[in-house]
C-alpha cells in the first residue's frame, strides 16, 4: 500500500496549477526533473515502454495462472527453500556432511581461495 497516495495530488506548492503537459509544449522543457519520462516529446516515445526498468521482472509460471494460484505458488517456493535452509543448518550443526543444492548461478561455483577453503585444507593437514 502506498502512503503517500491519498497525500497526491494535482498542481504544486504555492499555488501554481502544475502539468506535465504544459511542460512537454514549454521551451524551458530540459530544465525540470524528469522531463523526459513524465513529459516525453519526438516520435523515439511514441508506444515505448519509458519506465520498463521500474517494472517486476515477469515470473516464469504460467501467464495464465490466476492471482491466488500466483500467491500459492510463491509460498510453496518459499517455504521450500526455508526447509532446505533448516536441514542444511541442522545438518551443519550435527557435524553431518553437507548434501549439495541444485543451484544455479554465479554463487553456485566456488570461488578459489576463498576462507572457507582454507580453513578446511588446514583443518585436514
Amino acid at each position: 500500500m502506498d502512503l503517500l497516495s491519498t497525500v497526491r495530488k494535482t498542481g504544486s506548492r504555492g499555488g501554481v496549477n502544475f502539468s506535465w503537459d504544459d511542460v512537454a509544449t514549454s521551451q524551458y522543457r530540459e530544465n525540470y526533473l524528469g522531463h523526459s519520462l513524465k513529459a516525453p516529446v519526438g516520435r523515439w516515445a511514441k508506444g515505448r515502454d519509458l519506465n520498463w526498468y521500474a517494472k517486476a521482472e515477469p515470473s516464469t509460471a504460467d501467464s495464465n495462472e490466476t492471482e491466488e494460484e500466483k500467491e500459492a505458488r510463491e509460498r510453496r517456493e518459499e517455504i521450500r527453500k526455508i526447509k532446505e535452509a533448516e536441514e542444511e543448518a541442522i545438518a551443519r550443526a550435527l557435524g553431518l556432511p553437507i548434501t549439495p543444492r541444485d543451484a544455479s548461478g554465479a554463487n553456485a561455483m566456488p570461488v578459489e581461495g576463498s576462507k572457507r577453503r582454507r580453513s578446511q585444507t588446514q583443518e585436514a593437514a
